[in-house]
């Protein structure tokens, strides 16, 4: 479909972004980013939440039966979170820019004048 648009009109902005997606798609590196974010439109509308509420209460639960001793070495809670809102923000800021790199290479491919 994006190409087929792309046919139409080169700069047409989201089929650029359509094809972005699918190159990202086959990409190992961005594929987890784009599942995720297309995850509540392929749910229905409670079970997104259900998921999340599912995956949160699986982690207490596990947490709930580690042994003491492997609890004792561990960084504070606290910590934790911080350290993996980071790798997610980074993670999401790095999936942004890769399919950013990836429309401007699709619009300097086509070689429009004046661009």
């Amino acid at each position: 479909m994006a190409l087929w648009a792309l046919s139409r009109n080169a700069t047409d902005l989201d089929a650029l972004g359509l094809l972005a997606m699918v190159r990202s798609w086959q990409s190992w590196f961005t594929r987890p980013f784009w599942w995720f974010s297309t995850l509540p439109n392929r749910l229905h509308k409670g079970a997104f939440m259900f998921t999340m509420l599912a995956l949160g209460s699986a982690v207490a639960v596990v947490q709930l039966f580690l042994p003491a001793w492997l609890l004792q070495d561990m960084p504070a809670e606290s910590t934790l979170n911080q350290a993996v809102m980071d790798g997610a923000v980074g993670y999401m800021l790095l999936c942004a820019a890769h399919v950013g790199w990836l429309i401007w290479r699709d619009r300097r491919q086509v070689k429009l004048k004046n661009y």
